[in-house]
């Protein structure tokens, strides 16, 4: 038994990372610019070009993909657009309430 649990869970490391290899790049083919969406259409060149830096979207893809795999990994999922806070504590807090959900359905049942 121990011997198929420790099987599961080292096949459960590529598996993952094929997982977080497609979620980075289904996120960087949505259309439209992040940039934009961030700044608004009244923004300069040079709040642009800031932007990207900060957000290391002038890296190579490769570069990219290890930097956020390194900060989920350390729990940082980045801020919200949409509502300009932290995004952990609202996934957190989602989690939460689908693991009641799921456990009372699962009582009923």
């Amino acid at each position: 038994m121990t011997r198929f649990l420790v099987r599961r869970l080292i096949s459960l490391v590529p598996i993952l990372l094929g997982v977080s290899i497609v979620v980075f790049l289904i996120v960087k083919m949505i259309p439209g610019d992040p940039v934009a969406s961030l700044l608004g259409p009244t923004a300069t060149d040079e709040d642009r070009a800031r932007l990207i830096t900060e957000y290391g979207l002038d890296q190579p893809l490769l570069n990219q993909f290890f930097t956020w795999l390194g900060s989920v990994l350390q729990g940082n999922l980045g801020r919200s657009i949409a509502r300009q806070q932290d995004a952990a504590p609202m996934v957190f807090d989602a989690m939460r309430n689908t693991l009641v959900l799921s456990g009372v359905a699962f009582v009923i049942a």
